[in-house]
């Protein structure tokens, strides 16, 4: 396990690395970029063959999983699927960028200007991966196997006032 931290290392700084030449080129200018944020990858930890962790930069927070192949068959660029967390199914999004291969990307929130600073930023996306990863109430109370719960997308209303679904309860 010593070459899990390793791995995880190259693989995060690649993905930071990416998203922050995407934001000092192709991004600038663009009223849409915060001033007060940057790129910065949160709370990545392991997950089904992959990394889990929220990517935060000053025009978007997603929700990102990247397998530990470079050569894994997510799908076509743009494709949706879903993927169930301990919190309920999400729907991501397949990209592929050279130099990071594929991932899956769930949006939270864009643009960024419900945020005061990059720390709020970052608590924020803390906060939501330490959501996720824990069971629903309705998962764990629920009786029937076979859930039909459409697949649950953030809304900046919701995230900001702590509910991590558009669930209404």
């Amino acid at each position: 396990m010593t070459e899990q931290p390793a791995a995880k290392a190259e693989r995060i700084c690649r993905l930071e690395a990416f998203f922050t030449e995407v934001w000092q080129t192709r991004m600038q200018g663009l009223p849409i970029l915060h001033p007060a944020l940057h790129v910065e990858a949160v709370a990545f930890q392991r997950w089904e063959n992959g990394w889990l962790g929220v990517m935060v930069a000053p025009w978007f927070m997603s929700l990102l999983w990247l397998p530990d192949e470079l050569d894994v068959p997510l799908g076509r660029s743009e494709d949706k699927v879903i993927r169930s967390l301990p919190a309920g199914d999400y729907e991501f999004i397949v990209s592929h960028e050279d130099g990071i291969g594929p991932y899956l990307s769930c949006s939270l929130c864009s643009p960024m200007t419900a945020f005061p600073d990059h720390e709020s930023a970052r608590a924020t996306a803390v906060a939501i991966m330490d959501a996720i990863l824990q069971p629903s109430v309705a998962a764990v109370t629920a009786a029937a196997p076979a859930e039909t719960s459409s697949a649950r997308r953030f809304s900046r209303r919701n995230l900001l006032l702590g509910r991590f679904s558009t669930d209404k309860t």
